[in-house]
């Protein structure tokens, strides 16, 4: 094995590490498929003395999904024919909470000894 092996393997690994660093989706196409926004989870090398002179790397990719989003405006409670149910929400101020009454019939007497 050449120094120049040696060195063009090391550049190898460290653009995959790079890669990796960057965060930036890429894509992947093999001979069954081409997978899109794809970030390196990890990165696993064999190294022993049968696989010293190459780069085995087993590379574990997580397929990202990346959306756009905008903000629109609605029209207006007035011009709306359900507002409550499809205008925007609205500042309603503090309110306090009121004590509820129970159902007719719901009501039940404390006894002797609870309070």
């Amino acid at each position: 094995m050449s120094m120049a092996s040696n060195t063009y393997i090391d550049a190898i690994y460290s653009q995959l590490l790079q890669l990796q660093n960057k965060r930036k989706p890429f894509d992947i196409v093999t001979s069954r498929r081409k997978y899109s926004n794809m970030l390196i989870q990890s990165l696993s090398v064999v190294n022993d003395v049968r696989t010293c002179g190459a780069l085995m790397v087993t590379v574990t990719c997580k397929q990202v999904i990346i959306v756009e989003t905008t903000a629109t405006k609605l029209p207006p409670r007035e011009d709306q024919k359900y507002p409550s149910g499809t205008a925007e929400t609205q500042e309603m101020g503090t309110k306090a909470a009121v004590p509820g009454t129970p159902a007719p019939g719901g009501a039940v007497a404390l006894g002797v000894g609870q309070q």
